[in-house]
């Protein structure tokens, strides 16, 4: 495995990613959840960005795509949504969300061993954000089993996606 076939790779899971995410958002009738799988969709999107640039500097990362990654994240503002029942899908949904994340981590951090120095820069920088990503999920997922409730998460993780 060389580091072009790692970007290319990368840009296919985060396009995977933004399409997973996008067309499950208009899956859900909760606000709250739509919200959080735009939000999902939108942190792919910047993955993609990321990558993206790398490969173009020919496989190589540099300190303007790795800014890439470090543009501010605001989570969506949450609303009360007691009363809001989630609904089966909801949780095959997350159940996805949840694999794909592991997944997403799992193979950044064999690709770290393939890579240069300023692409593992990012890589640490993107395994660290799937990382969060899985968090959310897990804890959407309890919320929702637990409650019946997507729940909100800005009242249990930061709000600038650390």
């Amino acid at each position: 495995m060389n580091i072009r076939d790692i970007l290319h790779t990368a840009i296919s899971i985060e396009k995977e990613g933004i399409n997973f995410y996008t067309k499950s958002a208009k899956r859900i009738k909760d606000e709250n959840g739509r919200g959080t799988l735009v939000f999902l969709a939108n942190e792919e999107k910047r993955h993609k960005a990321f990558f993206e640039s790398a490969l173009k500097k020919h496989g190589k990362g540099d300190k303007t795509s790795v800014k890439l990654l470090m543009t501010p994240r605001l989570f969506p503002k949450a609303k009360d949504y007691k009363g809001k029942s989630a609904s089966e899908i909801d949780l095959l949904i997350l159940e996805h969300a949840r694999d794909t994340e592991k997944h997403s981590v799992e193979f950044y951090t064999v690709a770290k061993s393939f890579a240069d120095e300023k692409l593992r820069e990012g890589l640490d920088i993107v395994i660290k954000e799937e990382e969060q990503h899985l968090s959310w999920v897990e804890y959407l997922l309890e919320n929702i089993r637990s409650n019946d409730s997507w729940g909100s998460l800005h009242r249990h993780f930061s709000l600038d996606g650390g």
